[in-house]
């Protein structure tokens, strides 16, 4: 017979197995997002004026700079500190270069917070399961632009379909750089295609703020139900060997 203080182990064991397994939260990644780490882009620099972002669109308040079809959001490639734009904004660089120390492959959008242009990216985003919750995770940085002075603040604001969310807002000093951080934002989705749309949000006017995007991923988040079943056969397989060894142990 199997002793009690063995029996109540192996139920312990079995017990927070099968608790682990209900608060474990994985996710798988939606293929329905493309180019999230802005690899497929044209070089650096303004967005419809001398370079291209694959499967995202930018655009802004008022057209953007220096005309009503180009919007205030730039591509920094892999260690630049500086992109070209149009004749209105010539050369687009920060304080601190924070384009030289961006996480994963480097790659960096910026937007201008400017009310006034309020600069923006976008893409749809197919595949989604209506009602499943998604991950929205990515890094961010507010930085100031070269020639200008002033304390300033950022944050970005997401909207994935009807529901819109905002990271925490940042101070950056004046001629200064916020430093990079990581967000993660759950969504709800309610149509099998929906907008991702990113918004640079900044103040004061004239400063100005700007907004550093990289590495933007979209991932599903099972239910702890689908955790649990999926867990179960191991929890199964787990207490079956316990159960063998300890019938072993009493030949």
């Amino acid at each position: 017979m199997m002793h009690l203080n063995t029996k109540k182990k192996l139920g312990l064991l079995l017990c927070s197995a099968v608790v682990l397994l209900a608060g474990v939260r994985t996710a798988r990644a939606v293929s329905g997002i493309q180019n999230g780490d802005f690899s497929g882009n044209g070089g650096s620099g303004q967005l419809t004026v001398n370079t291209t972002l694959s499967d995202w669109t930018g655009g802004g308040h008022e057209g953007g700079f220096g005309s009503q079809t180009t919007p205030p959001v730039f591509v920094f490639t892999a260690g630049t500190p500086f992109a070209t734009g149009d004749a209105f904004m010539g050369t687009v660089g920060f304080y601190d270069s924070p384009q030289l120390s961006a996480p994963g492959n480097g790659i960096v959008v910026a937007a201008d917070g400017d009310p006034a242009w309020a600069g923006s990216l976008s893409q749809t985003v197919n595949g989604l399961i209506v009602g499943a919750t998604y991950d929205l995770t990515f890094n961010w940085a507010g930085a100031q632009q070269q020639g200008f002075s002033g304390a300033t603040t950022e944050s970005w604001q997401v909207a994935l379909g009807s529901s819109t969310q905002s990271t925490a807002t940042v101070n950056t000093p004046s001629q200064g750089f916020s430093g990079w951080q990581s967000a993660t934002m759950d969504f709800v989705a309610t149509s099998p295609s929906e907008l991702l749309n990113f918004t640079a949000i900044g103040a004061p006017s004239g400063q100005p703020p700007w907004l550093l995007l990289n590495d933007v991923q979209l991932n599903a988040v099972p239910e702890p139900s689908s955790l649990l079943m999926t867990g179960l056969g191991g929890v199964i397989f787990v207490g079956c060997r316990l159960r063998h060894r300890f019938r072993a142990a009493k030949k």
